[in-house]
């Protein structure tokens, strides 16, 4: 009787090693898919992108809070460039966002540059794997041709809140939006005029209704003069001072 409770227990201790073990193989599958190289015809450079994000573990609430999109439980996405296409057809409106460039920043950091057309300005989306996460999350997008000098990255805001930096866009009109983290519609919008001809600078002040989350994003872009479909992004995270 003893050697046949012997045996049962090596067979209960020999099966949880197996589920241990595939669970481990397909968690380490996940992460060699989304480490392969960049796609055909892009660029890619090891460079140090932004601080924070690498490791395993839980993420800390400062990662957590420089994450744009997804939030609130959109499907993961296990590959950079197909993220930030899907992020900039549901984020920026950009109606058929083409990879440029993708660049690496290591396992855990992408840079992809995307067009609104084959001829389009350049749009810088910011990718990270946090903590203890295997898909990707972004956490910047900017546009060289919209520069924000104010509000900083993570700066609490009220409403009106004050914009101003350099921008280079068609008649030197951008677009600015804040918006609440997790919500489709905007809590606020304003138009600011830069340069239409160089880089100018531009400033101005937007309203915005009361947030119901504790983070945002200030979006600024410029529309097609031809259709009104966005051309090119800049954004940055905010916190809301209730």
């Amino acid at each position: 009787m003893r050697r046949l409770r012997e045996w049962r227990h090596r067979r209960k201790v020999a099966a949880a090693l197996l589920v241990v073990a595939g669970l481990a193989g397909w968690f380490a599958s996940v992460v060699a898919r989304d480490s392969t190289p960049a796609p055909t015809g892009s660029t890619t450079a090891t460079t140090t992108l932004l601080p924070g994000g690498s490791g395993g573990g839980i993420p800390h609430l400062a990662d957590l809070d420089r994450v744009i999109w997804p939030i609130g439980g959109p499907t993961p996405y296990f590959d950079p460039s197909h993220a930030a296409q899907v992020f900039a057809v549901s984020f920026l409106h950009m109606p058929s966002p083409l990879v440029a460039a993708v660049r690496s920043g290591g396992a855990r950091a992408r840079e992809v540059d995307l067009r609104p057309a084959r001829s389009g300005p350049l749009t810088t989306v910011r990718l990270e794997r946090l903590p203890g996460q295997p898909w990707w999350s972004v956490v910047g997008v900017a546009t060289p041709q919209i520069v924000v000098a104010d509000p900083a990255p993570d700066s609490g805001i009220r409403s009106p809140v004050f914009v101003h930096g350099l921008a280079l866009a068609f008649e030197g009109t951008v677009d600015v939006e804040v918006r609440q983290d997790g919500r489709a519609q905007t809590l606020g919008t304003s138009v600011v005029t830069g340069g239409g001809d160089v880089m100018r600078p531009f400033s101005g002040s937007v309203a915005f209704s009361a947030s119901s989350r504790r983070m945002g994003t200030i979006v600024l872009f410029e529309r097609s003069a031809a259709d009104g479909t966005v051309m090119q992004a800049t954004a940055v995270r905010v916190r809301f001072i209730r």
